[in-house]
C-alpha cells in the first residue's frame, strides 16, 4: 500500500481526488501542515485494523521498545564519554601513532 504525503491546502483544493486515490487505488495519505504530519486519509478497508489497533498495535510497541534500547545506548555513551573510556579502535588508533613515532625517532 502507498503512503503519500500532501499539504492541507492541496487536500482542501482537490479533497474528492484524495478521496478517490485513498478508495480506490488503496493508497494513505499523511496529511502535513509546515512538514508536520496533522492527519492520514486512509480507505474504509482499514477501519477495521485501525479499530482493533491490529498490527498497529504490535508497531507501535516494537518502536517504543527500540527507542528505549537507543535511549540505554545514549545514555551509556555518554557516561563513558564523560570517563574518558576510549574505545578499542581508539585505542588501537593511538598505539599505531605511538608505534609509528616511535619508529621515526629511532630513525633520526
Amino acid at each position: 500500500m502507498a503512503e503519500l504525503r500532501a499539504s492541507v491546502s492541496d487536500v482542501k483544493a482537490r479533497f474528492s481526488e484524495w478521496i478517490h486515490r485513498v478508495s480506490l487505488r488503496h493508497e494513505r495519505v499523511v496529511v502535513v501542515s509546515h512538514g508536520t504530519p496533522k492527519a492520514v486519509l486512509v480507505g474504509i478497508g482499514d477501519l477495521p485494523l485501525l479499530r482493533s489497533g491490529g498490527l498497529g498495535k504490535r508497531r507501535v510497541d516494537e518502536v517504543r521498545g527500540e527507542m528505549q534500547k537507543l535511549r540505554a545506548h545514549q545514555a551509556w555513551m555518554r557516561r563513558h564519554a564523560v570517563r574518558g573510556a576510549m574505545t578499542d579502535s581508539a585505542r588501537v588508533l593511538r598505539e599505531l601513532r605511538e608505534e609509528r613515532a616511535s619508529g621515526i625517532n629511532r630513525l633520526r
